[in-house]
């Protein structure tokens, strides 16, 4: 076992761990602390922000915890069946996605927060957006782009990167945009470059020059959750 760090460590600088998803929502990163054992609520910066606007977001984090299992369960018997699925048969990964456009208009509207405080607050409902996008891009296999690669899309990438402990999760949603996103060079060649530079930017940033191979992994990884290509 090797730990690689993302970014520079200054001398005498502490080295700390999640402990947790660092890509779910503040009450399930709480929730799990406490059922693991650790014994400790988190001060970081994060989650005492999310603390801080916890009553603006209440009844979007009620709903995502009352769906999340299922949804997960919904996501997991569509990627492990090879029969195409039908949207309308996934009711909790469907209202998931609408909770997740109605929390980030929310997010959006919140005064006296910075751009990454935003981003921070969206990456962990990230699973919320994905589990609705792989399952209609199962049904419709990924066409037409345009309902796939999108604005939202490019956003919750960015807020995805802001939390540096799921970067793994995030260069994987990246490689799976840019397969998506060469099934229409005419219209998207430039950003399936950009995406593709990206990609490999992450790749870069959590393994270092010198593990350029763990990119193709990637992509081989990701052509089996977009089988078809």
């Amino acid at each position: 076992m090797f730990i690689l760090a993302s970014r520079d460590i200054r001398a005498k600088e502490e080295i700390t761990i999640s402990y947790t998803d660092a890509m779910a929502p503040l009450k399930r990163r709480s929730d799990n602390l406490g059922e693991t054992g650790y014994g400790f609520r988190c001060e970081c910066k994060r989650c005492n922000l999310e603390r801080s606007v916890e009553k603006d977001i209440e009844k979007f984090s009620d709903r995502y915890h009352m769906l999340y299992d299922k949804a997960a369960g919904e996501v997991y018997s569509v990627v492990t069946n090879t029969a195409i699925p039908s949207v309308g048969s996934y009711p909790a990964c469907a209202e998931l996605y609408g909770v997740y456009h109605t929390l980030a208009r929310k997010v959006s509207s919140l005064k006296g927060l910075s751009k990454l405080e935003k981003q921070w607050i969206l990456g962990g409902y990230s699973c919320a957006y994905l589990g609705h996008w792989i399952i209609s891009g199962y049904a419709f296999q990924f066409t037409p782009v345009s309902n796939f690669v999108n604005s939202t899309a490019l956003e919750l990438i960015e807020a995805m990167k802001a939390t540096e402990a799921g970067l793994m999760r995030t260069l994987s949603f990246i490689t799976v945009l840019t397969l998506v996103a060469e099934k229409d060079q005419e219209n998207y060649a430039h950003l399936t470059l950009s995406l593709l530079n990206l990609a490999l930017d992450e790749c870069i940033r959590i393994y270092g020059k010198q593990r350029i191979d763990v990119a193709v992994k990637l992509i081989e990884q990701a052509s089996e959750i977009v089988p078809f290509f």
